[in-house]
């Protein structure tokens, strides 16, 4: 049922479950809405359409790691090369014309191929990490005709660690099922890369069609082309819709980072848009200024650039003892609050929200009556916010770094919620 002859990527049922499902999604957030403590009322299906979940932002998030990735790579004389790691024939149900596969192994899905890929990759990062090599960049899981998933790699690294970065990936990549590396070809099949000619084109070039047929089909210019795998000319806006079917049926995450800093610290930093640098650290300002203008080389660099081992970055994230249980009765998780820069504390997330219902709207009555609010009192941590907002040193008595105009949380939320509404 899943070929280039019949249905692309996935079976056709699969591809009406996700529409379906998408579109229950969406009704559920058009009938939510999320309240701060200071009253300001936003709709989930507009908080959606402002983050991630909107494809254009993402593909917008990605380009921007890639090009920041690749400005890192020339300014540092590294050199990029782009991979192709493919599953074994065994974990192909169909040939490329769509003939059955007499080496398959009956039973195996997209999700066992998938993860005996990540359990080789995993490998060679390891063996990578004993050696010293350095490596960063992305990757993006894509289907075969037939939904078996295969990874395009775009991976930066010192010249000098080439040769060596290719031999340990190529090594892990042709290990499964070694009866079939027999040929050239065979070998090259599962694991294929091309070194990246700054002179005729930039890295994110090489890529940028990957990360838009596995979102939308689209670029920064519209539909990026057809579709190759498909039996004949289709645009890649229309089999992308197929593509995300695909990963959500079997539960693949299409995109990941390779190295670098956090990208969730970078996404904490976003949301500190409205500082000033009066009485900021120079550091911390210049990589507060390089995550709210998208330059995520100058990011990488302020955080310690790519050598730095996590744990010694001076950007960490920061999270507290949630102080309650979870539905299981266990003691939740810590929540996330915030960054520390050095050791000091930045808190980032200023609001408690509540979701709820949207209250019905009654024809020809102004100010319907709304939900009423759960049990939960969010303003009871107004005081804990308070006490929290400024960047203290870490020692009792501290000096706050962040300027007095903002030691008031409740004006920058303010501030920063009139912004986000315009």
């Amino acid at each position: 049922m899943v070929h280039r002859r019949a249905g692309l990527y996935c079976a056709d049922e699969t591809v009406r479950w996700h529409a379906d499902q998408t579109r229950r999604n969406r009704m559920m957030l058009e009938g939510q809405e999320a309240v701060n403590q200071f009253g300001d009322t936003f709709g989930l299906d507009e908080l959606a359409d402002k983050g991630l979940a909107k494809a254009a932002n993402r593909r917008a998030d990605l380009m921007v790691r890639i090009r920041g990735f690749e400005d890192y790579a020339r300014e540092h004389g590294h050199v990029g090369i782009f991979i192709t790691w493919t599953a074994p024939s065994a974990y192909h149900p169909r040939t490329a014309d769509g003939r059955a596969n007499p080496r398959y192994i009956d039973g195996s899905t997209p999700r066992d191929a998938h993860a005996l890929i990540s359990r080789q990759w995993d490998k060679a990062r390891a063996k990578l990490g004993h050696m010293g090599i350095h490596r960063y960049g992305f990757r993006v899981v894509e289907p075969h005709h037939d939904g078996t998933p295969h990874w395009h790699m775009l991976v930066f690294v010192a010249p000098e660690n080439l040769d060596a970065l290719v031999s340990v990936l190529a090594k892990y990549a042709r290990a499964p099922e070694p009866q079939e590396m027999t040929t050239p070809a065979a070998r090259r099949a599962r694991f294929d890369f091309k070194l990246i000619d700054w002179k005729r084109g930039s890295a994110a070039g090489y890529i940028a069609k990957y990360i838009a047929k596995n979102i939308d089909g689209c670029g920064e210019a519209g539909p990026v082309g057809d579709d190759f795998e498909a039996s004949g000319a289709q645009s890649t806006a229309d089999t992308s819709a197929r593509v995300r079917a695909w990963a959500s049926r079997w539960g693949i995450r299409q995109f990941q980072q390779i190295g670098g800093p956090s990208v969730t610290g970078y996404r904490e930093l976003r949301r500190l848009r409205h500082l000033t640098a009066d009485g900021i650290p120079t550091d911390f300002h210049q990589v507060l200024q390089a995550a709210n203008d998208g330059q995520w080389h100058h990011y990488v660099t302020g955080c310690g650039g790519i050598d730095t081992p996590r744990a010694e970055r001076p950007l960490q994230l920061a999270r507290h003892d949630a102080g309650r249980l979870n539905r299981y009765g266990e003691a939740a998780a810590p929540e996330l609050i915030g960054v520390e820069w050095k050791g000091a504390l930045v808190e980032t997330r200023l609001y408690q929200w509540e979701i709820r219902k949207k209250a019905p709207q009654e024809a020809g009555k102004a100010g319907a009556a709304r939900a009423p609010w759960t049990r939960v009192n969010n303003c009871t941590r107004t005081k804990s916010v308070h006490s929290r907002f400024s960047v203290i040193d870490g020692k009792s008595g501290g000096d706050p770094v962040f300027p007095p105009s903002l030691t008031t949380p409740h004006q920058h939320a303010r501030a920063s919620v009139h912004a986000h509404r315009h």
